[in-house]
């Protein structure tokens, strides 16, 4: 029934059948309320129509204009409680249309009504009769769908109304020119967020489908009144229109004349073509085919149908893009140029940042074979609200490589296979990286979206969130910033604001994540580490539609603490393929994964996980020796890559250590034509002052040499003299020996391998390490004389306690017998000295440290010597020699000699000898 809570079941069931059909309508429409609410400013009408371009039109048309709408805007009806009143003069017209009943009341409620009298009052402007002046048009191209009570055809979307030109035959948003939508509330305090995020919710759909517009205009009916709403990259312009219907505010009729001038700004706006109103070019026909014609500023596209006219795309497979209701946006298009497979793509991007087209123009010889070739580039749009326009036209490069990877997947490709074309595309698109960044540009969006294959060729795609390097020239700049309408200085500036916002937030480096305002090419590398992990990952399976998660490496949570759970999955080496998804992993790109392992994530051989974290500014050092494995590095070794933190064998090759002003950080800095510190020392006047000094420095060296040398002499001496080490530390000589043996080891490396040496003058501005042959020799001198003293400690100690045993033993084997020798005493030595030793060891495995066993080797040497001679004296008395008859013991002889005979026995010389 058309009763109000008629109405209101009615608009409920209407909200259930679209939540069932549009299951994310909420949420999404959400999100977009939460998006355009702090983006919305009033604007006068004049202003916008300034901002849009349309200053002079909009002074043409309102000089000429006239009285043209005054007599319809005395046909309006009055605003009621819950929908409009006719008034008896206009209530004949309105009853044929359907618009109210016989007493005047409309038929429809609320919204229903304003959009029903809308639409009514539209098609009586459109017949009304108009001058023929210039500045007014005398037809609007535009007719108006109503979509009341239903849907948009192809969509879930339930707009009000639709405007579309009159020469399209298709009626939906692809071909939508303004949206219509009424709210029965007066919005002068602007629109609540269920109603905000649904109008948002048509714009989006069509920033989606039309890839030639410069902004969205929506009509919005709201209490009686109309406001335009214009929809930018940058955020929503509304403009009041007027009223549409006479009503009363605070005691004051709003009447026809003020009604008169509302309908003239709707005429003029719905009167304007696409190209001038919304559009980048005219959008009346639906030829799919592009033209680009340079002009004198910037670039025009033109949709025609002629396809043998110069730089004509023909447009044919749309590639599907997320597209957001603001900032930036890409529409792509698989398409022809020149009988040639390409891609059109055409970007909308804040005017501070870099054009894609300039940094393609930056990189293309560096990078030629590595990137997609530009045949066509340029600007569309100067500068609309805070936005830029440019167009290319580019080398289809293929798929995506984690498309790549399902793809291979599903045909059954081997693991081996799919590795070694994956470990050669991260080693192609690392090169990439590398010659892009010395050439000034750092792309900063490595993704797996990003990748293309080709015939097992990788292209590195998509360098629209690029920024080129403020520390080095760049060839060409002033003409690039001309063509593409950018400064250079300025977007720089802004871009490096944004480093740590800028990616794709499953690959981006952990760093990065944590905010880090130091971008560089390690941090690119780190995600192209990730974006190989992934594609593998996929290729396996670990990640798909039919996996209930992802494997922990890849799982989304917040971005610092996503960066804890990176470091968490990376911190054992053995370990993290399978926390990212990788059960089995082919040689071909397991090594190429340990090697960036090493590279990213390790430094002498320490995982610095942690300190990524805690700083993430930390600078990581780039192994080169560990890179090549993955990559070409005599890339990284230019002067345009100095600012990277580098170390390896590759950095000491002589041609490139003194190759012209290079400046690696930490070595030779540019200073003048100095190449080498040899070359600068003896150089002019300086040679004879050097000779001088170093004349000096070698009698210096050669006193401290002799004086350190003899120095150990005199110990040798003494314990030779004295037979005895009594009153020297055994201590001091273990430790000397130690000492010297890390010294003269020391001193080997730098006296005889080059690649330490050069090392240590890369790391310390330049300066030759001071190790010379006396050094080299006084630390191995030191150490013999070390060992000959250590070893009259053992000899002295040890050996003096060895030997002293050996003649006991020798004459108790000569006499076959122990008598004389007191076993007494060798059994009681030897249970002293093992309890010494079970409690030593117990201490050592109670303090976990089994050096203290150990700390005295002299002592602990004895200990055993004196155990092993106790268990030979032990054998003798026990098992060899058990003759116990001594002729000096008369007692014995006389108790031996009148024992009895023994029990059984009939053999007198079966007599007992104990």
């Amino acid at each position: 029934p058309t009763t109000p809570a008629g109405n209101r079941r009615r608009v409920l069931l209407q909200d259930q059948y679209a939540d069932a059909k549009d299951p994310d309508r909420k949420q999404r429409r959400c999100a977009i309320s939460l998006e355009v609410s702090p983006r919305i400013r009033s604007i006068d009408y004049s202003d916008l129509c300034e901002d849009i371009g349309l200053a002079e039109q909009l002074q043409l048309y309102e000089s000429a204009v006239g009285t043209l709408f005054d007599d319809l805007s005395k046909q309006m009806p009055v605003i009621g409680k819950d929908g409009l009143n006719y008034s008896p003069n206009i209530r004949d017209t309105a009853i044929s249309n359907n618009l109210c009943d016989s007493i005047g009341k409309s038929v429809g409620k609320k919204e229903r009504a304003l959009t029903d009298h809308f639409a009514w009052l539209w098609e009586h402007m459109r017949m009304l009769s108009k001058p023929d002046v210039p500045g007014v048009k005398q037809q609007s191209p535009y007719s108006l769908i109503d979509y009341q009570t239903k849907m948009a055809p192809g969509t879930r979307l339930q707009p009000d109304g639709l405007f579309v030109h009159k020469d399209i035959t298709q009626e939906t948003f692809a071909t939508a020119h303004m949206i219509l939508e009424a709210k029965w509330a007066t919005c002068e305090n602007g629109l609540d967020d269920e109603d905000l995020g649904q109008i948002g919710d048509y714009v989006l759909r069509i920033w989606t489908e039309q890839y030639t517009r410069i902004f969205v205009p929506v009509l919005l009916l709201h209490g009686g009144n109309v406001s335009l709403m214009v929809f930018t990259r940058q955020g929503v312009c509304v403009a009041e229109l007027g009223p549409i219907c006479v009503r009363q505010v605070k005691s004051q009729v709003i009447g026809s004349a003020k009604i008169a001038k509302t309908l003239q700004r709707i005429w003029f706006i719905l009167t304007l073509s696409t190209s001038s109103f919304g559009h980048i070019c005219n959008v009346t026909n639906n030829k799919q085919r592009l033209q680009f014609v340079t002009g004198s500023d910037v670039t025009r596209m033109v949709r025609t149908a002629d396809y043998n006219a110069n730089n004509m795309v023909r447009l044919d497979e749309r590639i599907d893009r997320p597209v957001k209701i603001f900032r930036r946006t890409s529409y792509m298009y698989r398409s022809k140029f020149a009988d040639r497979p390409v891609i059109l793509k055409l970007t909308w991007t804040p005017t501070y940042c870099y054009p894609e087209g300039a940094g393609y123009m930056m990189i293309s010889e560096a990078c030629n074979g590595y990137i997609p070739e530009v045949y066509l580039s340029g600007v569309l749009v100067k500068n609309s609200f805070g936005y830029r326009l440019e167009f290319l036209v580019l080398e289809d490069c293929g798929i995506p490589i984690d498309t790549y990877a399902i793809r291979c997947r599903n045909v059954g490709t081997k693991a081996e296979q799919f590795s070694a074309t994956l470990a050669k595309s991260i080693k192609h698109v690392s090169e990439c990286l590398a010659k892009a960044y010395a050439a000034g540009v750092l792309h900063r969006d490595i993704s797996a979206g990003n990748i293309a294959i080709k015939g097992g060729q990788a292209r590195l795609i998509d360098w629209g969130y690029s920024r080129a390097r403020s520390d080095i020239d760049i060839p060409n700049l002033d003409e690039i910033e001309r063509l593409f309408a950018f400064d250079n200085e300025a977007a720089s500036m802004e871009e490096r604001q944004h480093d740590s916002l800028t990616g794709t937030n499953l690959f981006m480096s952990v760093q990065m994540l944590m905010g880090s305002t130091e971008r560089s090419l390690i941090h690119d590398l780190e995600s192209l580490f990730f974006v190989g992990l992934y594609t593998l990952a996929k290729f396996q399976g670990s990640i798909g539609p039919k996996c209930d998660k992802l494997p922990l490496g890849f799982r989304r949570v917040g971005n610092e603490e996503t960066a804890a759970i990176r470091v968490g999955c990376l911190s054992t080496k053995n370990l993290y393929l399978e926390n990212f998804g990788i059960r089995d992993c082919p040689d071909v790109i397991a090594q190429v994964f340990d090697s960036m392992y090493q590279t990213l994530f390790m430094h002498n051989g320490r995982y610095i996980g942690g300190q990524m974290l805690a700083d993430s500014n930390y600078a990581r050092e780039i192994d080169l020796d560990m890179a090549s494995k993955f990559m070409d590095t005599q890339i990284l070794l230019t002067k345009s890559c100095s600012d990277l933190e580098m170390s390896g064998s590759q950095l000491l090759d002589e041609n490139y250590k003194h190759r012209g002003d290079y400046t690696h950080r930490g070595d030779y800095k540019h200073r003048g034509d100095y190449t080498h510190r040899e070359d600068c020392k003896h150089r002019g006047d300086s040679k004879q002052h050097e000779d001088s000094k170093g004349q000096k420095e070698e009698g210096h060296s050669n006193t401290y040499f002799a004086a350190w040398s003899i120095s150990f002499y005199p110990q040798i001496f003494l314990n030779y003299k004295r037979k005895s080490v009594e009153g020297l530390s055994i201590d001091f000589l273990v430790y000397n020996v130690y000492g010297f043996s890390c010294y003269a080891l020391f001193n080997t490396a730098f006296f005889f391998n080059k690649h330490i040496g050069d090392e240590y003058a890369r790391r310390n501005d330049g300066h030759e390490n001071l190790v010379r042959f006396n050094d080299l020799f006084f630390s191995y001198h030191a150490l013999v004389l070390s060992l000959v003293t250590f070893a009259q400690s053992f000899y002295y100690k040890l050996g003096c306690s060895i030997i002293k045993y050996v003649p006991q033993a020798w004459l108790n084997y000569e006499r076959k017998s122990t008598i004389g020798w007191s076993i007494h005493n060798i059994m009681l030595d030897f249970t002293g000295g093992t309890l010494s030793f079970a409690q030593l060891i117990l201490d050592a495995v109670r303090s976990g440290n089994v050096t203290e066993a150990l700390g005295n080797p002299v002592k602990f040497g004895m200990g055993l010597a004196s155990i092993g001679f106790d268990l030979v004296f032990m054998a003798q008395h026990f098992v060899l020699y058990t003759d116990r008859y001594d002729p000096q013991d008369i007692e014995a002889q006389v108790r031996y000699q009148s024992a009895p005979l023994s029990y059984g026995s009939t053999d007198s010389s079966d007599v007992s000898t104990f």
